[in-house]
């Protein structure tokens, strides 16, 4: 059976859930109530397969208006899945009358007794109690027949304790005709009243759906109109596929199954009414409360033939549009020429800039200087209060309505509106914008910098050629245009082309001032000091520290990362990962508070988070991430995330699903390559197909060998490489490889990277039968993993050391090391390394290590306390508190029978000893 995905839902779920419980120890209810649309069926659907899955048996019925008077149809309904057994017990005028209920018998001239068939019913229902749990559905009670709903009161209120779990739906306002808190206990019944999805939400639920993928302006457009309701939406959205989305500021269409009804209703209305109605849909919109004083006096007594149409709801002293359909309809039925009147009217009314900006920029059609002016004002104000989209579409207003006569002018504003467009991946407008621009007649600077900004949408789409294009066209036109070689450099970067981009790096601080250009030149060395670390120099942090200073963290970051995030970068390629995470959590909520989402800051915190070993922190980064690429559109950074989630998902043993979530939401490549290499390799030596992972590699081994390796961090693969390269066999290609990673590692100052390749040595050794040389290689390793702070890795080395002590019969000492790796895959969830550990361990034989009853913590304590380090040393080591240090000793002295550090060494040298 299909499983039903429900999003959105998470408490309605945990109310599902918590009602199974409570049902194995009697009678309990859930009514779930919303309009219709909401998603009640749905979660309904889901309650069905959960009490599936934990062995309930379920009886259920769905009733419908067309079949309301039918009598008993709910309860035949019920009885369908019956089985037989449990029926034929009954009393024969029992069955009889269970026969007529179901169809299988006609009437023998007698009515059937609802008495009868409510005494049969409930019967059969302790009959299936007594046999395991029951849940028991009725969708739409408020269409459930009279009959039906009386027997069934009748025998919900006769349970007794058998498990019996009820959930019933209805659709507000109608009346339920079966009301559970009427037949159960109180406190035995939950009453869920569905409200509308979140936007994020209902984002999924649209995808999973329809093909259509929405921006994440038109999302929030679809998501106002529908007011939250699924149903709603899909419909919108479909209409949508079928005639395009309106221009900003026109209303969604209704859907036509609803619209014809609507609009008869709102054209029948006087006309005055329909004129306060339309002020108040221009006004307010179609969800926000009106108050009825900022219609005009006497509105109210105008406004009473809507309320009784349904078409607003008067609540108190505001009123309310019944729903946004009805306010999408008094639109529509407007003629344009009133709209344009009552949009100049609200105009001259308006209080703050913002609002006269927005009624103006619709109530105007031809160029008028002081009205591209006041929205330009207006386009400002929202700015200011966060709302870039807002401002984008109010500069663009004030572009087209800017006079020939000013032609620089506009051009300055439709430049800004397509920056902000692309920033909040709004792509089509902004390159609509662009080629609106780029027909006039532009100076070398407009046109260099419509270039730019044409780069940076390519870039989105991660098409770094077409970018590279614009940006050398742009600098053609203008060679002083600092910000597209800016631009330049970053993306001739991410193509490997160092030698070019640190050209274009000299050469831009050459011409830039810092005390006039202090901003730029914070962005040109920021990112000059990332593409010399690409370039295998290491990390300039006194470069990165210049930048900090000259930085304006108030400027919206265009054209490259800025300092800030660079320098984030810089502290996590430094394994400061708490400076790193710390650093990252605050760019985040900055750019949030300015109105941005920032899928990379999700991806860099997930890499974080991964190569810390928080693997669940890592996918609610990663998962967040992909779920903002839906709504800006950055195919590039989609893939990157992908990729990423993929190989959490490796790491935690799931091949099968990194596998399908790669075809699925693939194609990954682009910027992603590297991470998906990482991903084939991860999974071949986690169990899956080495052949496959070969292939993936081969040609980047190929590459590194003819022309060697520069940063070792964006090779991260090697390692992972160089392991599978020993296992098919090629150790002669793999050493050579090793010897150049480890130069790498000493000429950078990266512990990690030597961690990493003196435990490339030890696998070699190991498999050339050498385990007293691994064993020495990988003892080196796990010193350089003193300071590397990345727990799968130092997992990895131990296991190593563990099976190399294993064949040389230091059993005690492998089993140490063994023991600690399956501790630290454990921790991580990583189910397959876990597996390959506890193999490891069961080759030793004999009892455990841990005499005494040390835990394992414990027991890496008192091994580093008995080493001569102290408490602060070993909880820098271990990476946790003093206390816990303190706490861990205490328990230790008194398993072990020592009263002093100083006999630790001395109890682990006697318990080796019996071991061995």
């Amino acid at each position: 059976m299909p499983t039903t995905t429900v999003i959105g839902r998470d408490a309605e779920l945990d109310a599902i859930r918590d009602l199974l419980d409570r049902a194995v120890s009697g009678p309990v209810g859930l009514v779930v109530e919303g309009e219709a649309g909401i998603g009640k069926s749905v979660l309904l659907e889901a309650a069905v397969e959960q009490a599936a899955g934990r062995g309930f048996r379920v009886l259920g019925s769905r009733a419908a208006e067309a079949e309301a008077s039918w009598s008993l149809l709910a309860v035949g309904d019920l009885l369908d899945d019956v089985p037989e057994q449990a029926i034929d017990p009954l009393p024969e005028p029992q069955r009889n009358a269970l026969d007529v209920v179901m169809r299988r018998a006609e009437p023998d001239g007698r009515s059937v007794e609802q008495a009868t068939v409510g005494a049969a019913l409930r019967g059969v229902l302790t009959r299936l109690a007594s046999e395991g749990p029951l849940l028991l559905v009725l969708d739409d009670v408020h269409w459930v027949d009279e009959a039906s709903a009386a027997v069934l009161g009748y025998v919900l209120r006769r349970l007794g304790d058998d498990p019996v779990a009820v959930v019933t739906t209805r659709r507000l306002p109608e009346p339920a005709r079966l009301d559970l808190p009427g037949v159960l206990p109180e406190d035995a019944v939950v009453r869920l009243r569905l409200g509308p999805v979140s936007m994020g939400a209902l984002r999924s639920i649209l995808e999973s759906r329809l093909p259509t993928r929405l921006t994440r302006s038109t999302l929030s457009r679809v998501h106002d109109a529908s007011q939250g309701n699924p149903l709603f939406a899909l419909e919108i959205v479909r209409v949508l596929e079928e005639v395009g989305v309106p221009p900003f500021g026109e209303p969604l269409p209704v859907p036509g199954d609803v619209q014809e009804l609507i609009r008869r209703r709102v054209a029948d209305l006087p006309e005055r009414t329909r004129v306060l109605l339309l002020r108040a849909a221009l006004a307010f919109g179609p969800t926000s409360p009106v108050p009825p004083s900022a219609l005009g006096e006497r509105s109210l007594d105008c406004l009473v033939d809507a309320e009784r149409a349904g078409v607003v709801r008067l609540d108190g002293q505001v009123l309310r549009f019944a729903h946004p359909f009805h306010a999408a309809a008094v639109l529509a039925t407007a003629h344009p020429d009133l709209i344009q009147e009552v949009r100049r009217q609200l105009a001259a009314e308006a209080v703050g800039p913002e609002e006269r900006a927005r009624h103006l920029g619709r109530a105007v059609d031809v160029p008028d200087l002081d009205v591209a002016r006041t929205i330009e004002v207006g386009a400002e104000a929202a700015l200011t209060r966060g709302a870039p989209l807002d401002g984008a579409l109010l500069l663009e207003r004030a572009c087209r309505l800017t006079p020939a006569e000013a032609p620089r002018l506009a051009v300055r504003r439709g430049l800004r509106a397509a920056e902000y467009y692309e920033h909040v991946g709004e792509h089509a407008s902004a390159e609509a914008m662009l080629d609106h621009l780029i027909a006039r007649e532009l100076t070398g600077d407009e046109a260099a910098e419509a270039l730019r900004l044409r780069a940076e949408v390519c870039m989105a789409d991660d098409d770094l050629a077409g970018a590279e294009d614009a940006l050398a066209e742009a600098l053609a036109l203008n060679p002083a245009a600092h910000r597209c070689a800016l631009s330049l450099m970053a993306i001739t970067a991410q193509r490997r082309d160092f030698e070019r981009a640190q050209r274009l790096s000299r050469d831009l601080l050459e011409r830039l001032d810092p005390s006039t250009d202090g901003p730029l030149v914070a962005e040109v060395l920021a990112y000059s000091a990332m593409t010399d670390f690409r370039a295998g120099d290491g990390l300039d942090w006194a470069r990165i520290e210049r930048a900090l200073e000259l930085e304006d963290r108030d400027a919206v970051p265009v054209g490259s990362d800025p300092p800030c995030v660079i320098a984030a970068y810089f502290a996590f390629y430094a394994h400061r990962y708490d400076e790193a995470r710390q650093r990252l959590i605050e760019i985040r909520d900055d750019v949030a508070l300015r109105g941005f989402e920032d899928g990379y800051i999700q991806h860099w915190l997930g890499r974080l988070e991964t190569a810390c070993g928080n693997l669940g922190a890592a996918i609610a980064h990663i998962d967040e991430g992909i779920a903002i690429t839906a709504l800006t559109g950055n195919s590039a950074l989609r893939d990157q995330l992908v990729a990423d989630r993929a190989f959490v998902d490796v790491l935690h043993g799931d091949l099968d699903t990194a596998q399908e979530r790669l075809q699925h939401e693939g194609p990954v490549g682009g910027l992603a390559a590297n991470t998906e290499i990482r991903v084939a390799l991860a999974a071949g030596l986690s169990g899956g197909d080495p052949e496959m992972a070969w292939e993936a590699c081969r040609a980047r081994v190929e590459e590194a060998e003819r022309d060697g390796l520069t940063e070792p961090h964006q090779d991260d693969w090697v390692p992972d490489a160089i392991e599978l390269m020993i296992a098919r066999g090629l150790g002669d290609r793999a050493g050579a490889i090793i010897e150049a990673w480890e130069e790498r590692g000493r000429a950078l100052g990266y512990p990690w990277a030597l961690a990493l390749g003196a435990r490339c040595r030890a696998v070699l050794h190991a498999a050339e039968g050498d385990d007293a040389t691994a064993i020495a290689a990988a003892e080196e390793a796990l010193e350089h993993h003193r300071s590397s702070g990345q727990p799968f890795h130092r997992a990895r080395t131990l296991l190593v050391l563990g099976a190399s002590l294993r064949r040389v019969r230091r059993r005690a000492d492998a089993r140490r090391a063994l023991e600690e790796a399956l501790a630290e895959f454990e921790r991580m969830g990583c189910r397959r390394w876990t597996e390959r550990a506890r193999e490891e361990l069961a080759r030793i034989g004999g009892r455990s290590a841990s005499t005494g009853g040390l835990s394992r913590s414990e027991r890496r304590v008192v091994e580093l306390a008995a080493g001569g380090a102290s408490n602060k040393e070993i909880a820098a080591t271990l990476s946790v508190s003093v206390h816990t240090i303190e706490s861990h000793l205490s328990h230790a002295f008194v398993k072990l029978g020592v009263t002093r550090r100083g006999q630790l060494a001395g109890r682990l040298a006697d318990e080796a000893q019996q071991i061995d």
